[in-house]
């Protein structure tokens, strides 16, 4: 079972939702919109990173 909720919610371009599982990790989904992949991929690069060093991960 894994439990989601909504930890950052910034509008556009980034929304970010946490899941906790059931074995104490964590595991997000960021979506980021615009116009080009060249103005998104650094707004999920920067949210990856400071979910990885809050919540761990590879």
């Amino acid at each position: 079972m894994v439990d989601s909720k909504v930890i950052h919610e910034y509008g556009n371009p980034v929304k970010i939702h946490l899941y906790k599982t059931a074995k104490d990790g964590s595991i997000w989904d960021v979506h980021a919109s615009g116009a080009f992949v060249a103005e998104i991929m650094p707004v999920i690069r920067e949210a990856n990173r400071k979910l990885k060093g809050e919540y761990g991960g590879a």
